[in-house]
């Protein structure tokens, strides 16, 4: 996670950024505030700068508290996911961190669980969400899942081989509406 939001590329890099999570296994949990750990000397001066979005910008609201309060034990929930799919540097980690969740908690129990994607054309658009939907149509069958995809314009769907190779190989039942 850390290395795709800091898009660590160099040799020296990615060093810094092993020896930094490797710290970060040594302390309690709930002292592993990137906020708080930036200063720390174990990281390079560039990884600290990759990582300022994350920490004290934009970005830092959806990673950077003291407590993870995200929670997937309510009936349903709903994520409303456009903004984030608008924002290049913020789609990945999130899908990431909300899949994450997902597999963590359908892992963890032995309940069946519904995940339905409207609007999946616009979403599958974003490279790393369609990695996820993959992996979602593999593994959740097994966990006693089952994924929706909708979209309001099979064409959309249709168009593109690949995604249509994915889905039509994972998905042994599809129900089709007519628009009139």
């Amino acid at each position: 996670f850390l290395s795709m939001i800091s898009k660590v590329e160099k040799t020296e890099e990615k060093a810094s950024l092993k020896k930094f999570i490797d710290e970060l296994a040594l302390l309690p949990p709930k002292t592993r505030v990137l906020k708080e750990l930036i200063e720390n000397d174990v990281i390079s001066p560039s990884l600290k700068e990759k990582l300022e979005p994350w920490v004290n910008g934009n970005y830092a609201k959806y990673i950077n508290a003291p407590e993870d309060k995200f929670s997937l034990d309510g009936q349903m929930l709903n994520f409303q996911m456009d903004k984030i799919l608008d924002d290049e540097e913020l789609s990945a980690p999130i899908i990431y961190y909300i899949m994450f969740k997902i597999r963590q908690k359908a892992r963890a129990t032995s309940r069946g669980h519904f995940i339905f994607i409207d609007e999946s054309a616009k979403m599958l658009k974003n490279p790393y969400f369609q990695h996820q939907i993959d992996v979602l149509l593999t593994e959740h069958r097994k966990l006693r899942g089952c994924v929706w995809l909708a979209f309001q314009n099979p064409n959309a769907f249709l168009q593109d081989n690949k995604l249509k190779e994915l889905v039509l190989n994972q998905c042994q039942n599809q129900i089709l509406f007519s628009s009139d």
